[in-house]
């Protein structure tokens, strides 16, 4: 269904100038839900990330993974 998931440590974090995030950056320019991790994500732990994946494609999720979406304020 076009959702896209950052992986990877703290893309869901706010580094901008800003104050967006890389994930709203993201789901701004595709108009997609994007799933990022707001802190530390064991990207290269293949269970680890498996785990998440299937959250999300039961419409779930669990820290550190959030999802953002195209309409939160830049």
């Amino acid at each position: 269904d076009g959702r896209i998931i950052l992986l990877g440590c703290k893309m869901g974090h706010s580094y901008l100038t800003d104050g967006s995030t890389y994930a709203q950056q993201v789901a701004k320019e595709t108009g997609r839900q994007v799933y990022a991790a707001t802190d530390s994500f064991g990207a290269g732990d293949s269970p680890f990330v498996l785990k998440h994946v299937n959250l999300i494609e039961q419409g779930k999720t669990k820290p550190p993974l959030k999802v953002f979406y195209q309409k939160q304020s830049l």
